[in-house]
């Protein structure tokens, strides 16, 4: 059986959360502005990793990660999206 990404699918379909866990995904300033135009303030999801943002995480999971699924799903950013 092909893998998500080998099959072109998405993970979320397949209820994967590989990338939602221990995540460094970082943020465009798109990301940001679209995330915090949901009421979120810019320190509650993300971390500078020098001149960049990437996404936080609390308890080695991404802060928006709940067990029903992703509570940004629609407005996730741009990196986990592919």
């Amino acid at each position: 059986m092909k893998s998500s990404l080998e099959s072109g699918e998405p993970c979320v379909r397949h209820k994967c959360v590989k990338c939602c866990i221990e995540t460094e995904m970082p943020l465009t300033e798109e990301d940001i502005r679209r995330i915090s135009g949901l009421g979120y303030k810019v320190e509650e999801f993300s971390v500078r990793d020098g001149k960049k943002f990437r996404l936080k995480n609390k308890f080695g999971r991404c802060v928006f990660l709940t067990d029903e699924g992703c509570k940004i799903y629609a407005f996730r950013p741009e990196g986990c999206r592919l």
